[in-house]
């Protein structure tokens, strides 16, 4: 098993056609390729003891390399605290396993049934501030922060 899978991840090239032209093959140094049989198994060995590097008052959710964490309390200043710790050490766990997050598609979102928060305490990641959102799309559902459904129907 383990020679099947070094030959099957080592010496791999890829190539992209934009329209009808054809790039020069390169080699795929990381990851595994997309649409293969065993690529999701491979990814998810990666990732097993994700959960280990998050505060206990934190949660999450992983479906393939989509992540979510959240938390849900009443202080939100200690809610933020604690997803700050689990971002950065989920930061450092991906960086040892040579992954590594894309800051332009990471988002917060705060789900309250208060009219107002006064206080919006920041997230950031590698020290650029995520930014709070009124929605936010997981996995193809539109979540809002009161999480009515407004967002879902006209979307």
């Amino acid at each position: 098993m383990l020679s099947f899978l070094t030959d099957f991840l080592n010496s791999r090239t890829f190539t992209i056609r934009p329209g009808n032209h054809i790039s020069t093959s390169r080699i795929q140094e990381t990851g595994v390729p997309q649409g293969s049989v065993v690529g999701p198994l491979l990814f998810n060995l990666v990732l097993i003891g994700i959960g280990n590097c998050l505060h206990k008052k934190v949660n999450y959710s992983l479906y393939a390399d989509d992540l979510t964490i959240f938390s849900r309390g009443r202080n939100i200043s200690m809610l933020f605290k604690h997803l700050q710790q689990s971002i950065n050490k989920l930061v450092l766990w991906y960086k040892h396993r040579g992954l590594n997050f894309s800051v332009a598609k990471t988002k917060a979102v705060i789900f309250t049934r208060k009219r107002i928060i006064s206080l919006t305490p920041n997230l950031n990641l590698n020290d650029t501030p995520i930014p709070i959102e009124n929605t936010v799309k997981f996995l193809g559902i539109l979540f809002d922060t009161r999480l009515s459904w407004h967002p879902r129907i006209e979307d």
